[in-house]
């Protein structure tokens, strides 16, 4: 999975990254996630945003 960084320079909004992780949550447990959780609809995308 990216960085949040990475994430961030390819336009994904801190809301976007905040409704992720309230989705997924938090374990202590080492887990994969898919990524295509992430691009779901509500996953916002600024048209702004630097793409690396």
């Amino acid at each position: 999975m990216p960085t949040i960084a990475g994430l961030r320079r390819r336009g994904v909004t801190p809301e976007a990254l905040r409704d992720f992780v309230a989705r997924v949550g938090v374990a202590k447990n080492i887990s994969t996630v898919d990524i295509a959780l992430l691009s779901t609809p509500c996953a916002r995308i600024s048209i702004a945003a630097r793409r690396a």
